[in-house]
């Protein structure tokens, strides 16, 4: 576990109420968000870096759209699924 990542986990704050705990989450987030990559690397034309700041600021934009596409919306359609499926909620 790197150290952000433990860092992070340490700052975690207790949840109140009942915790779901859903054992193939991180396999479903790795599906829904394994052909990402091809999309990052499509906000590099010819493969070249940006070299001017307007250049930077347009790959910026390109790279929040696209996480926001491929990364955010995936990821919280699993989430919602696994809320459905969960009897854990319906019972709070």
């Amino acid at each position: 576990m790197g150290a952000a990542v433990e860092a992070e986990a340490r700052n975690a704050v207790a949840v109140e109420g009942p915790v779901v705990h859903v054992p193939d989450l991180r396999a479903r987030i790795e599906r829904a968000v394994s052909g990402s990559v091809d999309a990052v690397v499509a906000c590099f034309p010819g493969e070249v870096l940006p070299t001017s700041a307007a250049e930077f600021q347009r790959l910026e934009e390109m790279l929040v759209a696209t996480a926001h596409h491929e990364v955010v919306g995936p990821v919280l359609s699993v989430v919602l699924h696994a809320v459905n499926e969960s009897t854990e909620l319906c019972r709070w």
